[in-house]
């Protein structure tokens, strides 16, 4: 079976009375399957812990990626009663930002833990560190300005990362546009502004002095920022030692140099910004003030983006006209989006979205979408602006984040090929019997569970199907009436 021509088109209209079923913005589920049925290991790639990571191949979409193996055997008692495992898995549910590894989905079976994930072919940002090689100032802005927007945009989130460092920062590719993905939250936790956080967590290198105390804030992810500038320009750590202790006893004494040779070339306002980052926790900038300083405005980038002029309008048009369709065909979209899709297809409306962020928060707020639509728009596309957060507003409250601006601004010509489709629903498919229930659906979706009867009956009345399932003729059949 497949996607062929069809005599009627099965759509289901939407008003403004038809119910908006909320899909998640990041699609993160538990495979009900087993890793080894979904994928193919390949080499290790790295270790530490009580997990390694290894290459793997996703079965279905010959996609490589990495996944992370978590052993149960090596669980510390901590780790046990703190449910970290869970805890990572709810930390990458509520985030959603370009900086950030993707995840897709994680298994369990009786050894161990899985988590799947984009596979970086640049490496570690340690790598390039490690090497001596010469960075120009101008890619340390770039690299900073990545680093301290995920850390400003991890905070406003209330989560604490607790583990910054070269070897969690990892580069997209080896062509050298150095974008960079923050990975490993297995130290992250979520914070209160109103306490204190306790217990010491990550690495010497980049622990800040009050880390070292067992009591401290969200800082502490500012001073490895400022470490981690450091040793850009350097290539190697401020506060150094031939022991764990002896570091330790470095970092509390807060005692570095900037005359370094390497720092000859340097500008002033670099140098101020270390300054600022490795201080006392009162005086430290947080990352989004950071994001405020003047050094930035040296390297700032040339306006314009990297898209041939048609793509770009084809972008604002999009989201100018955004209408959702029935809230089945806006679910396989997402589920597309989030794990079929390729970097290929997806990096450009990327490009767009950080162009669009310009002060670096992670969020597409209607200031940067009428500022967006005015460079083409007489009337500054308003209507089609409103219409946008008309329709996330209950789930965004003003802003689209980076999935919900893909979903917006992604042609569905793109997104809805046949192949895509295809390997949607055999992902979706999890006996390959050539059925999908609202169930599966629901789970691949992260929909809330008291909404099953809904889903029945929407998938009911989009395929004239009375037991809430479809197959592949009925799913090719709806994507091709439009």
């Amino acid at each position: 079976m497949g996607c062929g021509k069809t005599k009627e088109k099965t759509l289901v209209a939407i008003t403004i009375d038809t119910p908006r079923l909320k899909i998640h913005k990041t699609l993160i589920w538990k495979h009900p399957k087993s890793f080894y049925e979904e994928y193919q290991s390949g080499n290790k790639i790295g270790t530490g812990g009580f997990a390694e990571v290894r290459r793997c191949t996703h079965k279905t979409t010959c996609q490589m990626r990495a996944v992370k193996i978590y052993y149960k055997n090596l669980f510390t008692a901590d780790y046990v009663s703190s449910n970290g495992f869970h805890n990572e898995i709810e930390i990458f549910r509520r985030i959603d930002h370009p900086n950030l590894v993707k995840v897709y989905e994680y298994f369990e079976d009786e050894k161990c833990f899985y988590i799947t994930m984009e596979f970086c072919k640049g490496g570690e940002l340690f790598e390039k560190v490690s090497n001596k090689t010469k960075i120009p100032e101008r890619t340390v802005c770039l690299i900073m300005k990545q680093i301290l927007s995920i850390v400003s945009y991890l905070h406003e989130k209330l989560i604490v990362h607790r583990d910054i460092k070269p070897e969690n920062i990892l580069l997209e590719d080896r062509d050298g546009d150095f974008h960079i993905k923050i990975a490993d939250f297995g130290n992250a936790i979520f914070f209160s502004k109103a306490q204190n956080i306790k217990g010491q967590a990550g690495t010497s290198y980049y622990m800040s002095p009050e880390v070292i105390d067992s009591e401290y804030s969200e800082k502490c992810d500012e001073w490895s920022c400022g470490v981690i500038m450091f040793m850009l320009i350097t290539g190697c750590p401020p506060f150094i030692g031939n022991s764990d202790d002896e570091i330790i006893s470095n970092v509390k004494k807060q005692e570095y140099s900037l005359e370094n040779p390497s720092f000859a070339t340097i500008s002033h306002e670099a140098k101020d910004l270390i300054k600022s980052l490795l201080t006392p926790e009162n005086n430290r900038l947080s990352a989004a003030d950071a994001l405020k300083h003047p050094w930035f405005e040296l390297f700032k980038e040339k306006q314009g983006l990297q898209t041939t002029s048609d793509f770009y309008m084809k972008i604002q048009e999009n989201i100018r006209n955004y209408r959702p369709s029935c809230n089945f065909k806006d679910a396989i979209k997402a589920f597309i989006i989030s794990h079929v899709m390729g970097d290929k297809d997806i990096r450009p409306v990327r490009d767009v979205f950080m162009f669009l962020d310009e002060d670096h928060d992670g969020k597409i707020d209607d200031h940067d979408i009428g500022k967006y639509m005015n460079k083409s728009f007489k009337d500054g596309g308003n209507e089609g602006q409103i219409n946008i957060f008309k329709y996330f507003e209950g789930e965004t409250r003003g802003f689209l984040e980076y999935n919900e601006f893909l979903r917006v601004a992604l042609e569905d010509s793109l997104i809805l090929t046949k192949k895509n489709v295809l390997m949607a629903f055999g992902m979706l498919d999890w006996y390959k019997n050539g059925v999908v229930t609202a169930e599966m659906l629901m789970a691949a979706i992260e929909s809330n569970a008291k909404d099953v009867e809904i889903w029945k009956n929407m998938i009911e009345e989009t395929f004239r199907k009375k037991d809430g399932s479809f197959g592949i003729r009925q799913i090719c059949e709806m994507i091709e009436g439009g």
